[in-house]
C-alpha cells in the first residue's frame, strides 16, 4: 500500500492584543484544538467560560486565548477554508498578507493571521447557525440560516442534522451540486413551513423491551455509545448485571428510546441493502453507497469479530474493539471505516506480517512505517497499530489525512491504498489494488462473499 505525501498541520502563534476565533471541526476536542493552536486546555476553557468542552458541535465558533499570528499552509488549503477555520474573512487574510497570492498558496508557507477587528476586549461568543422556525404558512418561506459544510457531509446527512429534507435543502440552494460539496463552504438552511406540533406531556417510560447480545470487547460505555444512550440508563435497565463482569453471549436489556429495534444481532443489516451479496460498484464516489446506507457498527462488529477469531484470541479481539472506539473518538473518523479497513488489510490478524513496496507497511492496517504487534504489550501495540493506520505516523499520513483533504471516505480509501486517485474511476488501481474501494464498499454495507 502506497500513501500520499503531505505535511502535518502546524499552527504557531505569538502574542496579540485581540482575541481570535476558531470553528470546531469533526473530531475536535479542547485537547486536539489546544495541540493544533499551540495553547493549553486551561487557556481555552478560560477563554470560553460558557462552552461545554464535552459537547462541542461541528461548526461551533469558540474564542482563542490571546495568541495567534501565523498559520502554516497545508495540503488543500485556500484562503476561504483558512478563514473558515480561524473565524476570520478572506478580505482580512488578504489585507494581512499583501505579498501572498491566494491562487498560488504553497504547502509549508507561513501566512499572517489578522487580529480581530472588534475593539472590545472580550467579544460575545457567536451563536451557532440554526434554522429559524416561523409561524405556520401555506407557502414555502425563504431560507434564512447558514450551515458550514464539514468533512463527510452529504445533503442526506445535513438534512438529518437540521431536521429537514433533501428536497428542501435543494430548493433553498438552487445552484448546489450534491455530488461536489466543498468543505468549509456555507449553504442556506430552509425554514420549516409549519411550526412543530405541541409536545405532549411525557408519559412514564415503558419497561425495556429490546435486548442486545454482548460481544468481545463490549463495556457499558461502548454499548451506550453504540445505541446513543447513557451508562446510567443501561445500568437502570439491567439492575442485576455487573458491568465489570460482562460475558460474551450474555443478553442485556436496552433502555427505551435506544436504537435497539433497528440493530440486528446477526443475519441482516438495517435496510434491505445491507447484509446481502457482493455488488460490483464502479465509477466516481457518487456511484458508491452513501454512508447513511451502511450497516450499523454493532452489525459490522458482530460480523467481523467472528472472522477475527480465526487468527486472534478473545482478549486480542476485545483489544481491537476498544482501540477502534478510542481512535474513532479522538480522530473523528467513522468507526465502521476503521473496522472494515482493518479487515481489508489484515483480516484483523494482529500477527500479520509487514510488506515493503518502497514503504514499510506494518500492523493490522498496514500503516506507513508504524508499529507491529508486541506480545509483551498487546494492549499498547494494538492501540498504536490502529492509531498508525488511522491518524498516520512520523513517517507518513494515514486515512484521516486523506479524508481531511478530499472530504469523502471512498476517495480517501483509494488514496490510502494507491497514494493517488482517479476521481472519475475509483477502480483505477494507480499501481495498487484495483478492487480495493469496491471491496471496502461491500464490507461497509455488510455484504458477504467467499474468502472475504
Amino acid at each position: 500500500m502506497g500513501l500520499f505525501s503531505s505535511l502535518r498541520r502546524k499552527v504557531a502563534f505569538r502574542k496579540l492584543a485581540a482575541v481570535t476565533t476558531y470553528t470546531v471541526q469533526a473530531g475536535d476536542t479542547f485537547s486536539t484544538i489546544a495541540a493544533k493552536l499551540g495553547t493549553t486546555v486551561a487557556a481555552l476553557e478560560a477563554a470560553n467560560p460558557g462552552v461545554n468542552p464535552s459537547n462541542l458541535q461541528i461548526g461551533q465558533v469558540i474564542q482563542l486565548p490571546q495568541s495567534a499570528s501565523t498559520y502554516t499552509i497545508v495540503a488543500g488549503d485556500t484562503f476561504s477554508s483558512i478563514a473558515a477555520k480561524l473565524g476570520t474573512t478572506v478580505a482580512a487574510l488578504e489585507a494581512a498578507n499583501p505579498n501572498v497570492s491566494p491562487s498560488a498558496l504553497q504547502i509549508g508557507t507561513q501566512i499572517s493571521i489578522p487580529s480581530s477587528s472588534v475593539p472590545t476586549p472580550a467579544p460575545s461568543p457567536q451563536p451557532q447557525p440554526t434554522p429559524v422556525i416561523p409561524t405556520p404558512t401555506p407557502t414555502p418561506t425563504p431560507a434564512t440560516g447558514k450551515y458550514t459544510i464539514a468533512p463527510g457531509d452529504t445533503l442526506t446527512s445535513i438534512a438529518a442534522k437540521l431536521g429537514t429534507t433533501v428536497a428542501a435543502l435543494e430548493s433553498a440552494n438552487p445552484g448546489i451540486n450534491p455530488n461536489d460539496l466543498q468543505i468549509g463552504a456555507q449553504i442556506s438552511t430552509p425554514v420549516p413551513n409549519v411550526s412543530p406540533p405541541p409536545q405532549p406531556t411525557p408519559a412514564p417510560a415503558p419497561p425495556p423491551s429490546s435486548t442486545y447480545i454482548i460481544v468481545a470487547g463490549d463495556t457499558f460505555t461502548l454499548i451506550a455509545a453504540k445505541f446513543n444512550t447513557t451508562v446510567a440508563a443501561l445500568e437502570a435497565a439491567n439492575p442485576n448485571i455487573n458491568p465489570t463482569t460482562l460475558q460474551i453471549g450474555q443478553v442485556i436489556n436496552l433502555p427505551p428510546g435506544s436504537a435497539s429495534s433497528q440493530v440486528p444481532t446477526g443475519g441482516s443489516g438495517t435496510s434491505p441493502s445491507t447484509g446481502g451479496a457482493f455488488v460490483n460498484y464502479s465509477g466516481p464516489a457518487s456511484a458508491y453507497p452513501d454512508p447513511s446506507q451502511w450497516a450499523t457498527y454493532p452489525f459490522l462488529w458482530q460480523q467481523n469479530s467472528a472472522l477475527m477469531s480465526y487468527n486472534d484470541g478473545a482478549s486480542e479481539i476485545a483489544l481491537i474493539g476498544s482501540s477502534i472506539t478510542t481512535v474513532a473518538q479522538e480522530s473523528g473518523i467513522d468507526a465502521r471505516v476503521i473496522l472494515c479497513l482493518i479487515m481489508q488489510e489484515s483480516g484483523g490478524n494482529v500477527r500479520v506480517g509487514n510488506t515493503n513496496n518502497g514503504v514499510n507497511n506494518t500492523g493490522i492496517m498496514q500503516a506507513y512505517n508504524g508499529v507491529s504487534f508486541n506480545p509483551s504489550n498487546p494492549a499498547g501495540s494494538i492501540l498504536q497499530m490502529v492509531r498508525d493506520g488511522t491518524e498516520g505516523t512520523a513517517s507518513g499520513p494515514g486515512l484521516k489525512q486523506a479524508f481531511v483533504q478530499y472530504g469523502n471516505y471512498y476517495v480517501a480509501l483509494r488514496v490510502y491504498n494507491s497514494g493517488s486517485v482517479n476521481l472519475n474511476q475509483l477502480n483505477d488501481p494507480r499501481g495498487a489494488t484495483a478492487n480495493y474501494v469496491e471491496d471496502m464498499a461491500n464490507r461497509l454495507m455488510g455484504h458477504t462473499w467467499p474468502n472475504m
